[in-house]
């Protein structure tokens, strides 16, 4: 069963435990999750109010009899360290820090819709075959440019992922447009029905990958962290939502393709 989640944040409030800093004293911590268009707000609002983060979790503490922990905003940018720690950070500047990256078949198969479209967009680039030039003209100018200017908040957490996940965007656009200067390829309102058949055939497919690996791929179980206008609702709506706003976008790409380049026929 699928749980359709809240539009406003819901906070709980932990069983009471044995506390890790005090003896003989016991804990509760208030926590939340973050999700949803307003996430990044939500982080801003409840870290000036002594929340901490941990992934997706906002927590404090909430201990009804003690008040021994308390939280505390540091501003980094103001540190200036003593002589003691300008040696120590000298003597230790060899040592790097790596982080590891692991695979997760749940979350990083290229199965997002712009994922697959650079694929395509590759293979098309030699074959150049009609139909995956208007799916992928279909999901270049409304997916990947909606992607560009209302980037997912969570890519903000590695600048390397945000640069990756916009380079990739613009590499789908760009092979469209070289496919309609170069080759001549063209996308026509007729072909618009054809392309959103193909595309919720996929959106079917992808639905059981989700389910068979519990995982999001096209967030269709979870709407992205993103302010883009067309996520409209909650589950199923904002889904519903984005394909009503994408053919309205394609017929207008469409309009200006035909407005700038010459016909060309299909």
């Amino acid at each position: 069963m699928r749980h359709t989640l809240p539009k406003n944040p819901q906070f709980y409030v932990t069983a009471p435990q044995d506390c890790p800093y005090l003896d003989n004293q016991v804990e509760r911590k208030l926590f939340t999750a973050l999700y949803g268009t307003n996430s990044r707000r939500l982080n801003n609002s409840l870290s000036k109010q002594g929340f901490r983060r941990s992934q997706n979790v906002l927590y404090r503490p909430s201990c009804s009899n003690c008040t021994a922990c308390m939280s505390a905003r540091i501003p980094s940018n103001d540190f200036s360290p003593s002589k003691s720690q300008k040696r120590i950070l000298s003597k230790y500047e060899d040592i790097v820090r790596v982080i590891t990256v692991y695979y997760s078949i749940n979350k990083d198969l290229p199965l997002q819709l712009c994922s697959i479209g650079v694929y395509l967009a590759a293979f098309n680039l030699t074959y150049r075959n009609q139909t995956i030039f208007n799916l992928i003209f279909y999901w270049g100018f409304v997916g990947a440019t909606n992607a560009i200017l209302t980037p997912d908040g969570d890519l903000f957490e590695l600048r390397i992922f945000f640069f990756y996940s916009q380079g990739y965007h613009a590499a789908l656009i760009f092979a469209v447009l070289w496919m309609m200067i170069k080759y001549d390829m063209r996308m026509d309102y007729r072909s618009i029905l054809q392309v959103v058949i193909y595309t919720n055939i996929i959106v079917g497919l992808i639905t059981i990958v989700n389910y068979v690996l519990d995982s999001n791929y096209m967030f269709l179980r979870v709407m992205p962290n993103s302010i883009s206008p067309f996520l409209m609702g909650e589950w199923p709506t904002y889904i519903i939502m984005v394909q009503v706003f994408s053919f309205v976008l394609v017929v207008l790409f469409i309009s200006i393709q035909n407005y700038l380049l010459k016909p060309v026929k299909i």
